[in-house]
């Protein structure tokens, strides 16, 4: 097939050989077959390493995409702007996808890195709804958001919990107007810090102040070792949660948070 076509001659082997390694490490292929064969990939790997090797490559297949088309049509389909009233449209369209994609992610990542990724993304959206009032969508990133604190879970507080709360106490000193009726959720997570940094610090839980015995007469009504066991590593697990709490926790934050409150809108 190739035999004569450099001006009578045969193509040298090596050169030939290039071009057949070449187009064995990336074939010639149609984007809408790259789309399905990266799809099918996500849908079969079993693991979070995998997933986020296939995201990051589909991530460069669309840039890449996207550069040779701007290469193609010129910048004659761009129009700027010289304000953000696009932004909302475009984010109706995208929060729900934005949304599930970074609590996924948060939920199973292990690495401090992507999970500070996700939650300036939790963060950037919620500026967003905020500066455009969209309820709705706000309402949803953070209560979302704040359910990954673990404040109020009896699940071990990891270091990207530790994050989230930090961030949630950063967006209630700096972003408190654009909060609106989402103040519940953040209200809610404050208040369970306050309980874990008085039990982390020793203090007395608000519950002994109104009744001294209250933890004697519950170690009482334990009818089982079972039943006793697992209460003992609740409480083993909301100590340990307190403690790192109030090592990684100010209460110079929160009470920042309640004298900014005197400036919101």
């Amino acid at each position: 097939m190739l035999k004569g076509i450099n001006s009578g001659e045969n193509l040298r082997e090596e050169f030939i050989k290039k071009i057949y390694d070449h187009v064995e490490r990336d074939p010639f292929t149609l984007n809408e077959d790259d789309d399905a064969r990266i799809k099918a990939e996500t849908q079969n790997a079993n693991s979070l390493k995998r997933k986020q090797d296939l995201f990051q490559k589909e991530g460069i297949n669309l840039i890449n995409r996207g550069k040779s088309q701007i290469a193609q049509q010129g910048n004659n389909n761009f129009i700027s702007l010289e304000d953000c009233k696009a932004i909302r449209p475009l984010f109706e369209n995208t929060w729900t996808p934005n949304l599930v994609t970074f609590s996924r992610i948060l939920e199973e990542t292990s690495d401090e890195e992507i999970a500070g990724l996700c939650i300036e993304g939790f963060a950037h959206s919620i500026k967003i709804c905020g500066y455009y009032n969209m309820s709705t969508e706000r309402a949803a990133f953070v209560s979302s958001l704040a359910k990954f604190t673990q404040v109020s879970n009896e699940r071990r507080i990891k270091s990207k919990n530790i994050q989230v709360i930090q961030k949630i106490l950063e967006l209630a000193t700096n972003q408190g107007n654009y909060l609106g009726e989402s103040w519940q959720f953040v209200l809610e997570c404050i208040s369970k810090l306050e309980e874990m940094i008085n039990l982390g610090s020793g203090q007395m839980k608000d519950r002994d102040f109104f009744d001294p015995n209250a933890n004697k007469d519950q170690v009482k009504q334990s009818k089982s070792s079972q039943a006793a066991a697992s209460k003992k590593q609740r409480e083993e697990t909301m100590m340990a949660n307190s403690e790192l709490v109030v090592q990684n926790i100010y209460m110079a934050q929160i009470d920042a948070i309640f004298q900014g409150s005197l400036n919101l809108d």
